[in-house]
This record gives structure tokens, sequence and C-alpha cells, in this order.
């Protein structure tokens, strides 16, 4: 990989909700629902923010 799409990739998978712990936690805390939606809106941020990054000129 090139250090622009490593970039990216960092990028994408520190923004995302990335381990099954985390949405254990949420779920105990808001319900099955909300803490789908919570993951759904933190994984769509996460790539719209990675595509924009590939994208930009000089990233990758």
């Amino acid at each position: 990989m090139t250090p622009g799409q490593l970039f990216v990739y960092a990028i994408v998978t520190s923004v995302s909700v990335p381990c099954v712990a985390t949405l254990a936690a949420l779920r105990g805390e808001f319900g099955w629902r909300p803490a789908l939606m919570m993951s759904g809106a933190s994984l769509a941020i996460a790539i719209t923010v990675g595509g924009v990054l590939a994208r930009a000129p000089g990233t990758v």
C-alpha cells in the first residue's frame, strides 16, 4: 500500500466502530435500535470521509 492509502485506511478505521465490544456497550446503554443506528452512522461517516480523502489531490 502507498503512504496515501495507509493514511486513508487509518482514518476510516479510527472513525468507524470497529469492535463487537463497543456495539455491546452501546446496546446495553441505549438498546439495539439506537446502537445499530449509531454504528451505521459512524460507518457511513467513516466511508464518506475516506472517499473524500482518497480523492483529495496529493493523498493517494
